[in-house]
């Protein structure tokens, strides 16, 4: 009688149903002779060694995969430690730029009022200009008409003490 194990040895991977099904059957111990006992206790040594040089390669291939995923959760704690201060560079600058926007802001009001003031205190002195014009022009209409009178008198004087009265 043949073990399960002759019957799926082979290229067949080692699995632990297989590992199980061999340490479960059952000898017949009148119709084993000890070639074929010592095969069976080969056969399962080397699935035990088979099953332990996986176990090994899955544990070796686990740690390397430990180790990539703890790189790349480093890469991305670097990644949002980065980003977290970028954020907080950004935050500081528009703060700033937001004080220099505000005092811009008041710079501007008082320029504006300044203006204000200022286009009003022209108007002022344009109003008080015209107005000095205005008085000018009527200083010059009296001084000629003084001027006039001030001729005709002259002129009646003259004539007056050519005439001798």
């Amino acid at each position: 009688m043949a073990s399960s194990f002759d019957q799926t040895c082979g290229e067949v991977e080692f699995t632990r149903e297989l590992s199980e099904a061999l340490l479960n059957e059952k000898f017949d111990d009148d119709k084993r002779d000890g070639k074929e006992l010592a095969k069976y206790v080969k056969d399962l040594e080397n699935c035990t060694m088979k099953w332990h040089e996986k176990k090994i390669s899955y544990l070796l291939e686990d740690e390397r995969l430990r180790s990539l995923l703890d790189l790349a959760e480093k890469k991305c704690t670097d990644a949002v430690n980065s980003l977290r201060r970028e954020r907080e560079a950004w935050e500081t600058l528009q703060i700033s730029l937001l004080g220099k926007l505000e005092q811009l802001q008041e710079e501007k009001l008082f320029a504006e009022q300044r203006a204000s003031e200022l286009e009003d205190d022209f108007n002022k002195k344009l109003e008080y200009n015209r107005s000095l014009q205005e008085y000018n022009s009527e200083l010059e209409i009296d001084f000629r008409t003084l001027n006039e009178a001030s001729k005709r008198a002259e002129m009646e004087r003259l004539l007056a003490k050519s005439m001798g009265i």
